[in-house]
């Protein structure tokens, strides 16, 4: 069964002064994905860049996978350890547990089956 969760990692701006570090932590965090994406604890991830539009959504990271493993995941110490780090170094940072492909379809239905006519 292919998998239909995911989790959003999102920011906006490097605080003033942390630029260069960010850089680095977004480096280092990546190379940790490749390596949670090669130990099969993740499916993929695709970072993304925005263009400027005012908004305070700068950039983020897909990582694609089964919803166990992604809340495995999610606790993982190392994991826990970047998030905090970014939290240091880019304003807004933010992680949210979602869904696609399927998994959209899934929820939907969900919601169908609650809302009350």
């Amino acid at each position: 069964m292919a998998a239909t969760s995911m989790v959003f990692v999102g920011w906006h701006m490097p605080r003033v002064g942390r630029e260069i570090e960010a850089i680095e932590h977004f480096t280092s965090f990546t190379n940790y994905l490749d390596r949670m994406q090669k130990e099969g604890h993740i499916d993929s991830y695709e970072p993304m860049m925005l263009t400027p539009h005012g908004g305070d959504l700068t950039g983020f990271v897909v990582i694609r996978g089964d919803h166990a493993r992604l809340h495995e995941l999610r606790r993982n110490e190392i994991f826990v350890d970047h998030i905090t780090r970014a939290e240091f170094l880019v304003e807004n940072m933010g992680v949210v547990d979602g869904y696609f492909g399927d998994g959209v379809r899934q929820q939907m239905m969900r919601y169908q089956k609650l809302i009350r006519r």
